[in-house]
Order: structure tokens, then sequence, then C-alpha cells
């Protein structure tokens, strides 16, 4: 009996071991899915499982890199605000969470790359990579997965012998990046330098970035892409600014490609509501394409989005685009380009864009680019090379210099119908060399309506959705429309009498047209008023006729009356304008039982009664703002309800004439009869 209670004591004792190493063996499994890093207080010899230390070998790790390697795959490594001066490398699905982005740093001492993902998908958040250094991708080289949020990418350096790719990241595999920066990262070798900020050959998305203050250089070979080089890749770029980012050559460099962006070889480069704006592309060897993007063989689509303030300067040979040179198949919608500048000690070829492939552009502003050179200029718009095909519709295309388009003579086809080039009548001799127009946009100017009353307004209309072929006539054009001038499109709307907000305002355009409201608020008389885009001004003029407003207050001497009183009624004639009422005249019939005694008036004496149709008339003449009086005496001789109500008329308008005209309604009693003399009634009808 002994030996078979201690037999089942021994398995009980057996099991209960095996669930307490099952259990431990679960929640070590489950902890490991989470990992925590904190270089202040960390031991790679802990666990892991802990944000602090709560045991012997409980607490967090002291290394991302021993971090990442411990988590499950698929886990998170939550890591503390520090400086991690390591070369993390990345071989599983797994997330990075730093503290926070200013706090949490990866610091490749530059010595290393600071991150390598060679396989796997990772996340990374809130982090700051720097001074990392490599051939390829001084920061972070992806050939896996990688999504990275609210991250700093900064200072890092892609340097070399040989070519060198990517200073803040090189990627091949699939990479998206999202409010983040990617700033003052460096490209720059003796032979090529691909990708100051960026290198890609994968699959890249930015959204909602700022790309700065990188560069690609070199002294002998290619600068290509100070901010992002992209090659064989597809590189989307959405709600993003690229700016200030520069690709050059010195010594006796070769040529230079995109100081904002290259994009090459049969990739596809897709960018949407972004800015690229301040960005170089210099050489002082070969020749310079582009100084915001460079397109070479590739496929480019721009919406909705800003190319400013680019340069592209060369002092050893050709320039071309200052703001964008393509040789592959562009596509630009809702674009505005200005302020770009090609300039260089040889020949210099478009100002605002630079086109040897396929272009299309619509509904986007081309403005204020400039192309200069010591040899010869052309195309201070587009330059449209032999070979090029260029449509361009529904542009506003003005202030380019030396001219808006130059079109090569061995162009294959160029179609530039229907742009505002900033006068209705241009003079395309000295805008265009090369074929043009047929037809072209025209803006006019209607006001709805063109008479009005003062106190009332006009809606005043501006509308380039028509077109012209002579400069004089034109043609609305067919709904629905086609196309239109780009929306935004400034119009500066004029008048001297009336308000449109103020004397001047200044509005833009919404589907071809534009908008102001004119209000009558001043005196009478016609609405000069002119509208004004780049350099067309056109006008119109709005008859506004007077208004007035007359009033009648109606005041006796005695407000109760009885018969055979005389009681005397000032009536006070005003006009609370704007203008003065014309042809003002007050006519009161007067009742049975009253008697009329009297009449005098503060103007002259301009009143009449006819005793034949007891009728008194007082011809008031114009009424300016301000009140004239009248007195009229009425003898009361016998009792009843008298209505003392004048009616007024004047030939000005005045839609509220008689509304403010008040009457009084007296009771007369007689003495004899009430202990109360008579009531009175006063009324506004």
């Amino acid at each position: 009996m002994f030996n078979k209670t201690k037999n089942i004591n021994y398995r009980i004792i057996l099991i209960l071991g095996l669930l307490i190493i099952f259990a431990g063996t679960i929640s070590s499994s489950s902890a490991a899915n989470t990992i925590y890093v904190n270089n202040a207080t960390g031991n790679d010899d802990y666990d892991g499982t802990s944000a602090t230390v709560t045991g012997p070998t409980v607490g967090p790790k002291a290394t991302i890199q021993n971090g990442t390697d411990t988590v499950e795959a698929d886990g998170t490594v939550n890591v503390a605000d520090g400086i991690y001066k390591e070369a993390v490398v990345i071989n599983k699905n797994l997330t990075l969470l730093g503290q926070s982005q200013t706090g949490t740093i990866i610091d490749g001492y530059n010595t290393v790359r600071s991150l390598t993902i060679n396989s796997g998908t990772l996340t990374i958040i809130n982090f700051t990579i720097q001074n990392g250094i490599s051939i390829n991708g001084g920061g972070i080289s992806n050939m896996g997965n990688l999504t990275i949020n609210d991250t700093t990418i900064t200072d890092n350096t892609a340097t070399g012998t040989g070519d060198v790719y990517g200073g803040g990241i090189y990627n091949e595999g699939t990479l998206t990046v999202t409010n983040s920066i990617i700033s003052n990262n460096t490209a720059t070798g003796t032979n090529n330098a691909y990708g100051g900020g960026i290198y890609n050959s994968g699959i890249l998305i930015i959204n909602n970035n700022v790309i700065t203050n990188n560069s690609a250089t070199t002294t002998d070979g290619y600068a290509d892409g100070g901010g992002i080089s992209n090659e064989f890749g597809t590189l989307t770029i959405n709600n993003s600014i690229i700016t200030n980012n520069i690709a050059s050559t010195s010594g006796s460099g070769g040529d230079v490609y995109g100081g904002g962006i290259s994009h090459s070889f049969i990739g596809y480069l897709t960018i949407n509501n972004s800015i690229i704006s301040n960005n170089t592309a210099t050489g002082s060897g070969g020749d310079v394409y582009g100084g915001g993007i460079s397109n070479w063989g590739a496929f480019i689509t721009i919406n909705n989005s800003t190319i400013t303030e680019n340069t592209a300067t060369g002092s050893g040979g050709d320039v071309y685009g200052g703001g964008i040179s393509n040789n592959g198949d562009l596509t630009i919608i809702d674009t505005t380009l200005k302020d770009n500048t090609a300039t260089s000690t040889g020949d210099v070829y478009g100002g605002g864009i630079y086109n040897m492939g396929d272009l299309t552009i619509t509904k986007s502003t081309i403005t204020n680019n400039t192309a200069t050179g010591t040899n010869n200029a052309y195309g201070g718009g587009i330059y449209n090379q032999n070979y090029g095909t260029l449509t361009a519709n529904f542009n506003r295309i003005v202030n380019n210099s030396p001219n808006a388009i130059y079109i090569d003579p061995q162009s294959v086809n160029a179609d530039m119908e229907y742009n505002w080039w900033g006068y209705n009548n241009p003079q395309f001799e000295t805008l265009i060399q090369g074929t043009s127009p047929t037809r072209w946009l025209y803006m006019t100017m209607t006001a709805d309506p063109a008479i009005l009353n003062n106190g009332e307004t006009s809606q005043i209309i501006v509308s380039f959705n028509n077109y012209t072929s002579d400069g004089t006539n034109y043609t609305p054009l067919p709904e629905p429309l086609a196309g239109h001038i780009p929306d935004g499109t400034p119009v500066n709307f004029q008048t001297d009498l009336g308000t449109i907000g103020s004397k001047s305002i200044n509005k833009t355009t919404v589907n071809g047209i534009a908008t102001a409201t004119l209000i009558a608020s001043e005196l009478a008389g016609t609405a000069h008023i002119n509208a004004t885009t780049d350099s067309q001004p056109i006008y119109v003029n709005l008859l506004i006729n007077p208004k007035s407003s007359v009033y009648l207050n109606i005041t006796p001497d005695k407000i109760n009356p009885i018969v055979g009183d005389t009681v005397t009624y000032r009536f006070k004639v005003g006009n609370n304008g704007p203008d003065p009422a014309e042809n003002v005249v007050l006519t009161y019939k007067i009742p049975d039982g009253l008697v009329f005694v009297s009449a005098n008036d503060n103007i002259g004496n301009k009143w009449i009664y006819d005793p034949n149709t007891r009728t008194i008339t007082w011809n008031l003449g114009t009424v300016p703002v301000g009140d004239p009086d009248l007195w009229v005496s009425f003898l009361y001789t016998a009792a009843g309800e008298y209505k003392i109500d004048p009616l007024l008329s004047t030939t000005t308008y005045d839609p509220d004439l008689n509304a403010n005209t008040q009457s009084i309604t007296v009771h007369a009693e007689t003495a004899t009869t009430s202990g109360v003399n008579a009531a009175t009634t006063n009324t506004v009808e």
C-alpha cells in the first residue's frame, strides 16, 4: 500500500514538473516575439523580454543586432533612445520600433554601413540612421522588403574607387519610405556616382518625405541623381519635397544627370503632388542634363506638382534642361514649371524643358524659365530637339527667355494648339522658333448683369474658354471642355466705382474661369472694370443706376384732437440714399371731416392745394440724403376715424418706396360726448 502511494506521488510530481516546463516554454516563446533593447541599461546576456532589468537574466538587450537575432520571425524589437554604433544586418521578417525619431540612432561611426537587409520583410519606425559608409548604400542597403516610417536618414556616404550607389539608401528590393527625412547624404568617388540620397533599381515608393541637401559628386565619371537615382526600377513619389540636392562633376569629369532626380533605362517614375525645387546639376567636363529631373530612355508621369528654381549649369560642355531633360517618354499634367535656369559657356537647350523624346504636357504653367549661354541659347520654356515629339495643349506659357519654345526643324511633330501665351494676339515670331500654332486661347470678360441699381451686385466673369486664330475674333470652346487653361491662373480685377472686395482684387481660375463680385456700394454712374492676366488687359463697363430710399415720418402737434381743434402735422420726407431721389412728390387727399387750413415747407413752398379734389401735392424735386419738412394744418369739423397717409413717388429706383412711409390713424371725438380726448394710433405701412 505504501509503495503504491509512493508511485502515485512520483507520477504526480513528474506530471507537475512537465507542466511547469511546458508553461515556461510557452512563456519564453511568447516573450521572444517582443524584444527590448537599451544600450544604457541592457546586456546582450539578458533575455530581452523586459524593458527594465528585473532579474539576473531578465532585462533589455544592449545591441540592436543581438535583439534582431533573438526575436522570433515577425516579431518586434523595441529600441530605447540612445546612439547605437552598429552595423545591423537583418535576414528575417521583423519590426524595429524606436523610442523617438531624433533620439533612437543607429550610427555607422563613419566606418560601416548602419543597416543591411539581406532578405525578409523589415519595418523600421522612429529612427535616425546616420554616419554610415559603404560603396553601395552608406546608410541602408535593402535586398528584401523594407518599410521606413518617421525616420531620418542623414550624413551617410557611399564612396569607393569604383562606381558608388546610394549615399543614404541602396535599394534592389521593395522599399516604401513615409513621413521621413533623407538629408545630407553623399555618393562620391573618382568614377561614377549614383544617387546621393537614394539609389533604386527595385520598387521604391516615397510618401510625404523631404529629400534635401544630398549630393552625387565625382571627378572623372558620371554624376547621376543628386537626390535620387532610379535605374531600371519603378519609382513613385507622392506628396514629397525634393530640394537643394546637387549632382556635380569637377575637373575633367563626365556628364551630369539630374540634380534632383535621375531616371533611366526602361524604369517607371510617377510624381504626384510634389515639389522639385532648388536642385542643381553642374559639371566642368561633359554635358549636363536636367537641373531638376533627367529622364534617359525611361517613362515619367508628373501630376499636380511644381518644378521650380532648378539649375543646370556647365563650363565644359552643353547644357540641356534647367527644369527637366527628357530623352524618354514624359507626360506632365496640371504642373507648374517656373523659374528654372539652364546656363553654360557652351550651347544651352531649354530653360524649362529639353525634349528629345516624347513629351505630352497639358493644363500646366511654364513661366519665367531662362536659357542663357556664351555661345547659343535656345528655348527658354521648351526646346524640342530633332526626333522629339511635342504635344502641348491647354497650357499657360509666358515670360520665358530667350523665347517660349524652340522647335528644331527636324522635329517629328509639334502640336501646340489651345495654349495661353500671355496675350490675346501674341507675336509668335518672337515667342516661337519654328512652327507656330493655328489656334490659341482667348481671354474675355462679361458682367452679369451689365446694368444694375445701386446697392445690387454683378458677377464679373473672366473666361479663357475661347479660342482664336487671328487675335480678334473668337469662338467658345465646345462643351464638354476637352481642356482648359491651368487652374490657378492669376487674374487681377480693378474697378473705379463700387467695390470688388476693395478697388482691386486678385482671383484665380477654376475650369478656365475666374469671377469677382462687384458691389454697387457708392454713387451711381459707370463702373469701368478691367482685368489683367500676364500682359493682357481687358475691359468692361457696367452701368449703375441711382437708388434712393425715401421715407416719411409724420408728427402731429396734438395727439388727442377733438372736434373744433386745428392740428398741424409735420411731414418729414427723408432719403437714406445712397443716391439723391429725383422728382419726389408727396400727395395726400384730405378726407371729409377735415378742412385744409394752411401749409408751409422749408424748401421754398413747393406745395399746392387743390380744393376741388381736396388734395395737397408737395413737389420736392430732388431729395438728397437729408430731411426736408412740410407742415400742414387741418381743422377737425367732425368726429370720426381719420387716416393721415400721404403717398410718395420718385423717378429714381427705390425698391422700398412707401414701405418706409409712416401713416397715422386718428380717432377724433366731440368734446361733449367723451371725457377722454381722441386717441391717435401711429403705424408704419
